[in-house]
């Protein structure tokens, strides 16, 4: 029986620095060439870097550390996505909070009164639109993710549907029609 080779990235004294460069997402090739990955000679003419010796040293040795590392910063990754849309959805919603209550119009820094007694207030339509607008993208946006899911993972693409469809999304698209005919009917 022959004896089996070592993988030359497993014997190489920058081992973890290799390691770390290709959980960073660091191109193989650059990899390849910044550590001497390759036959012959590094430093020489005769050196030939060869990025496939760590596209199978990923394979064959890192294997399911490597898989796990890059699911769980994915997985980092989509959270940090969805805690930003949900700050982004939160700045939109008091935009449009305020932009309902609308401001009162003043004359002389006094409020003009309704004959009720209360405040004649003036509502901005550019910012009340373009809440909307934004609101409008972010859920664009969700939508473009949920389509960007795995073809062939159905149940993936089934719950992100569902999430679109849900009665959350459905009553925001609501009330988003609901202010903007509001607005439009207080128009003078």
């Amino acid at each position: 029986m022959g004896k089996e080779r070592l993988c030359q990235v497993c014997e190489h004294l920058s081992r973890l620095a290799i390691d770390q460069a290709i959980l960073n997402n660091k191109p193989l090739r650059v990899i390849a060439r910044e550590f001497g990955i390759g036959s012959g000679q590094f430093g020489t003419p005769s050196f030939k870097e060869d990025h496939k010796k760590l596209s199978r040293h990923v394979e064959r040795c890192m294997g399911e550390a490597y898989r796990a590392a890059k699911e769980a910063d994915l997985e980092a990754s989509g959270l940090a996505l969805v805690n930003r849309m949900r700050q982004l959805d939160e700045i939109v919603d008091e935009v449009l909070e305020r932009s309902r209550e609308g401001e009162p119009i003043l004359v002389d820094d006094v409020p003009l009164l309704n004959p009720d007694g209360s405040p004649m207030k003036r509502f901005k339509d550019t910012t009340l639109l373009a809440a909307i607008r934004e609101a409008r993208r972010n859920t664009e946006l969700r939508a473009k993710l949920a389509g960007a899911l795995p073809e062939g993972d159905e149940d993936a693409v089934a719950k992100a549907r569902a999430a679109l469809n849900s009665p959350a999304a459905r009553r925001l698209v609501t009330e988003l029609e609901r202010t903007l005919a509001d607005e439009a009917a207080n128009q003078p």
